[in-house]
C-alpha cells in the first residue's frame, strides 16, 4: 500500500468557509481510501475536503477520488512518506488502482461463494471458484492454496469411500465412479488440462507414444508384461531403472510394444538376467503407491486372462505369436522381489 501525491500544481483561489485559498494545488491519493483519509488526517485536513469524484456513467462511483492539496501540504507530504509522481502518471495509477480494487471484490466474492459450496458438499463448484480467485488476485496466492487443500481433501476422501485401492471392479468403472462422486464428466475441462499437461509432460521426458507409419497398420497396444499377472505394474520406468546401463522408459517402451526389431548383446542378457529375478517374485507393497498399482495389475490381468510367468512353455516364450495355454490364476510368488535385483549403480 502507499500514499501518492503528484506535481499538478494548479493555480487557484479556493474558498474555505470565510478563509479563501490561493496557492498551487496537487492531488493526494493512496491505494485505499482508509489509507488515504488516515494520511490526510496526519496532515490536518478535514474529512469534508474530500473528492469523491464524479460518478461514472452506470452509476460506480468515480476511481479518481483524492484530496486537493497546497503547496505546503505537498512538502508535508512528502516529508510523511508520501510518494511523488508526476500529472501524467496519476491517471494511470488510479486507473490501476480501481482496476486491482475489482480484481479483489471478485477475489472476495468467488471465494465466499467457494465457501458455501465447500458446506453443501459441491466441491467440484468449490474447487472452480477458488480457481477465478485466484486468478482475479494473486496476491492471496497463499490463502487461496489453503483453501484449496482443503476442498482437495475432502473430494479424496469422498473418492476413497466410493472406490478404494482394493476395489475388486474394473479400472475403468473406479474411474467412471469417482469422477462422478466429484461431479466431473468426461468432457470437463479439468480433464482436459490434465490430459494436455500429461502429454505435454511425456513429450518433455522423451517417452511420448510414436505415432504410426502413415498407410503402415495401426498401433497396437503395448504388448502386457509377462509379470503383470503376479501384480507387476509393468511400468517402463521402473524395468528401466531395474536394467541400468542408460535404458530410458522409452527404450523399455519400444520393447513392450514389439516396436523394436532385434535385441541383443548386453540388452539381452539383462533383460533375461531381471526377468529370471522377478518371475517367480511379487512386486513391493510398501506404500500406498505400490499397492494401488500392484492391485491395478492384478485386476487387469484377471480381466484380460493372463497368465502368471509360471504357466508360461520356456520353448515357446520367445516365439512370436506365442498363446499361453493358461489363464490367470491367483500367485502368491516365493517372495518379495528385490528392486535392484542386477545391482545397478544410482
Amino acid at each position: 500500500m502507499a500514499v501518492y501525491v503528484d506535481d499538478a500544481n494548479i493555480p487557484a483561489t479556493v474558498p474555505n468557509g470565510r478563509a479563501r485559498h490561493t496557492s498551487q494545488w496537487s492531488h493526494l491519493f493512496a491505494d485505499t481510501q482508509d489509507e488515504l483519509h488516515e494520511f490526510a488526517e496526519q496532515l490536518g485536513l478535514r474529512r469534508s475536503c474530500f473528492q469523491p469524484g464524479k460518478p461514472r456513467a452506470d452509476g460506480r462511483p468515480s476511481p479518481h477520488w483524492h484530496y486537493d492539496v497546497t503547496a505546503g501540504k505537498r512538502q508535508q507530504a512528502l516529508r510523511l512518506g508520501a510518494r511523488a509522481v508526476s500529472w501524467r502518471e496519476s491517471p494511470a495509477i488510479m486507473r490501476e488502482r480501481d482496476a486491482r480494487a475489482e480484481r479483489g471484490r471478485v477475489a472476495d466474492q468467488a471465494a465466499h461463494t467457494a465457501g458455501l459450496a465447500y458446506r453443501a458438499g459441491d466441491h467440484l463448484k468449490a474447487a472452480r471458484l477458488l480457481n477465478v480467485a485466484r486468478e482475479a488476485d494473486p496476491s492471496k496466492a497463499a490463502l487461496w492454496a489453503e483453501h484449496y487443500a482443503r476442498v482437495n481433501t475432502a473430494a479424496r476422501e469422498r473418492a476413497a469411500k466410493v472406490a478404494g485401492p482394493d476395489d475388486p471392479r474394473p479400472l475403468a468403472e473406479i474411474v467412471t465412479s469417482r469422477l462422478e462422486a466429484a461431479g466431473l464428466t468426461a468432457d470437463a475441462p479439468e480433464l482436459r488440462r490434465i490430459a494436455q499437461w500429461n502429454a505435454g509432460r511425456l513429450a518433455a521426458a522423451g517417452e511420448a507414444e510414436p505415432a504410426p507409419e502413415p498407410g503402415g497398420p495401426p498401433k497396437s497396444e503395448p504388448q502386457p508384461s509377462l509379470l503383470t499377472g503376479a501384480g507387476w505394474d509393468a511400468s517402463p520406468a521402473r524395468i528401466a531403472r531395474a536394467l541400468g546401463d542408460g535404458t530410458s522408459g522409452r527404450t523399455v517402451r519400444r520393447f513392450l510394444g514389439g516396436e523394436t526389431a532385434a535385441i541383443g548383446g548386453r540388452q539381452l542378457d539383462r533383460i533375461r538376467d531381471l526377468y529370471e529375478a522377478w518371475w517367480d517374485a511379487t512386486p513391493p507393497e510398501r506404500t500406498r503407491g505400490e499397492r494401488v498399482a500392484a492391485s491395478a495389475a492384478r485386476r487387469r490381468a484377471r480381466e484380460a486372462g493372463w497368465c502368471t510367468a509360471m504357466g508360461l512353455d520356456d520353448d515357446l516364450l520367445d516365439e512370436p505369436g506365442y498363446d499361453p495355454q493358461c489363464a490367470w490364476r491367483p500367485a502368491a510368488g516365493t517372495g518379495v522381489a528385490d528392486d535392484n535385483p542386477l545391482r545397478v549403480r544410482s
